[in-house]
């Protein structure tokens, strides 16, 4: 993502983003005919879903935790990130 809200990742913070892609893509991976068990339309619904977690969890986490939900939501365009969230598990990860 271009656009951080903090302007900065950490390396801890990039494995877990990396680990939970490769779960996400393991996990919508259909074994023996090859596709995706969910379609985009029914994974953003899926990020939608999970979005208000995530939220709170960055909350804690970004900015040593100094900000609540409503101020880092602030700080970002949350159809953008949303986007970026299903463009990161749609793409190709070699």
């Amino acid at each position: 993502m271009e656009e951080l809200a903090e302007k900065r990742t950490t390396r801890t913070w990039e494995a877990s983003i990396f680990n939970a892609l490769f779960e996400i893509r393991k996990t919508n991976q259909r074994r023996k005919s090859g596709g995706r068990y969910m379609s985009d339309a029914e994974m953003l619904e899926s990020i939608e879903a999970h979005y208000p977690a995530a939220l709170r969890y960055a909350a804690l986490e970004a900015f040593g935790g100094r900000y609540d939900e409503a101020e880092i939501e602030a700080l970002f365009s949350v159809d953008e990130l949303k986007q970026a969230a299903l463009d990161m598990i749609a793409a190709d990860p070699s």
